[in-house]
């Protein structure tokens, strides 16, 4: 069984799919800065209600507007805002939610402390959820964003800052790296085009500039193209610290063996976003959240590679040497990122995976770490016949715990401000999570994809 939000997300259930579309409350306590929002939305239709009702407020919401607002909380929820206020799922912005058990109680999730916890990022393990309640938080309207377009010339990009800490002044790259800057300034207009925004993007030679001074809703409404269902695509969401120069370069690195694999036939789907600055560690601690990011993670690096929805092969683990199969290619890509990006690191620290796009060549324990245990058995007691399918499933087999071929990162600190930077290579867009479930399923699944982040 698998709950739907916004189908944006995997075919995980062979027998019974619940839509969620007409949960579509949205309730504006404006006094005390809580809205209440049903979970079968989008976040499209988020932005539009918010606008007409409280538009100088917003909670921590998706950047992508397709996206379902069910799938997207329980994977964690990045927002342009979580480097400021934490991701929506966190227990100052997720307050609360209402859920229906697998008995059929109905019950707000704070009622059973552990089941609301487990709820922060672990997706619908455990139950459906109906309705959240939000922090709304006071928004400026002057926010600088939108998109720079670069042919990026290498020694202009040099000069840039991924991290707004450090150049990449001393490697070479390629000519030129065909691809976009995002930004998002909440400081606005004259912060954002200064030396501690985004001038090292403004002037790169023949660069585009589409940024505008807009608010929340504007800024999401520049990612609304949308190819959805398109593609199947296989996804690789690293987290880290500090985007280094030797870090970008293997991921460009790993970008162009993706664009010469099966004869340019995963080009077209193929993604390389650097998320920078999209979050932080958790006010309420590692204990406040089921994924215990790891300390000090502010970025993250989305890798996908994929064929046409219409391709033949299943990329199965029986199929995936097989040269000829587009989907099993697109597999063995996006196994060998992490190596090929990361590299082997000292120390033996295991790379650590975000919730929000996870595959069934992932390892639990290199997302949910030490709360994995504990996360099981609140599965085995809330979901005991396994009917959700969702992330945490005790019909796993044991090798699913462990993470195949993924070697160990480098973790260092880094991060600064209220800027956001998105650099993106690849096709239109990216596939997304609108099942509840976010389910790790065996079959490859059609996704769809959408100009924004993957969130």
């Amino acid at each position: 069984m698998a709950v739907l939000s916004s189908g944006y997300g995997s075919v995980s259930a062979r027998d019974v799919v619940i839509s969620m579309e007409f949960f579509d409350e949205f309730d504006s306590d404006n006094e005390n800065g809580i809205l209440t929002l049903g979970a079968g939305q989008l976040w499209r239709d988020y932005y539009d209600k918010m606008e007409r009702e409280a538009p100088d407020h917003h909670v921590i919401a998706a950047r992508t507007p397709a996206l379902g607002i069910g799938g997207n909380i329980l994977s964690i929820g990045f927002s342009w805002l979580a480097r400021q206020y934490g991701n929506t799922s966190d227990p100052d912005n997720m307050l609360d939610a209402e859920v229906v058990r697998m008995d059929g109680t109905v019950l707000w999730a704070s009622d059973e402390p552990d089941l609301l916890s487990a709820l922060r990022a672990a997706g619908a393990s455990f139950c459906v959820v109906t309705r959240f309640k939000l922090h709304a938080y006071p928004m400026p309207q002057d926010i600088y964003a939108g998109h720079h377009h670069p042919s990026l010339p290498a020694p202009s990009y040099r000069e840039g800052h991924c991290d707004h800490e450090r150049p990449l002044r001393d490697h070479p790259l390629p000519t030129s790296l065909h691809g976009l800057v995002g930004a998002f300034d909440s400081l606005g207009e004259e912060h954002g085009r200064s030396e501690g925004g985004f001038k090292w993007a403004l002037t790169i030679p023949a660069a585009l500039d589409m940024t505008k001074v807009t608010n929340l809703r504007g800024v999401s409404r520049m990612h609304v193209t949308s190819v959805k269902g398109r593609f199947k695509i296989y996804w690789q969401p690293l987290a880290i610290t500090t985007l280094t120069e030797k870090t970008i370069l293997n991921a460009v690195s790993w970008f162009d063996r993706v664009g010469a694999a099966s004869g340019g036939a995963i080009a077209k789907s193929a993604q390389l976003v650097f998320e920078c600055l999209c979050t932080r560690d958790s006010a309420s601690g590692p204990s406040g959240s089921a994924w215990p990011r790891p300390k000090g993670m502010k970025n993250t690096i989305i890798c996908a590679a994929g064929c046409d929805a219409d391709a033949a092969g299943k990329g199965t683990e029986e199929e995936h040497d097989n040269d000829d199969d587009d989907v099993a290619a697109a597999r063995r890509l996006c196994l060998d990122a992490p190596g090929m990006i990361l590299g082997q690191q000292e120390g033996g620290e295991p790379v650590r995976y975000a919730p929000n796009a996870l595959e069934e060549y992932h390892g639990l324990k290199d997302v949910f770490a030490e709360h994995l245990p504990n996360l099981l058995a609140l599965n085995k007691h809330y979901d005991p016949r396994n009917k959700l399918k969702g992330p945490i499933n005790l019909n796993l087999p044991a090798s699913e715990t462990e993470t195949e071929s993924q070697p160990p990162s480098e973790e260092v600190d880094g991060g600064k401000g209220q800027d956001r930077t998105r650099l993106e290579r690849g096709g239109k867009g990216k596939g997304g999570r609108g099942y509840q479930t976010n389910s790790r399923s065996r079959r490859r699944r059609e996704t769809g994809t959408e100009e924004g982040g993957k969130e």
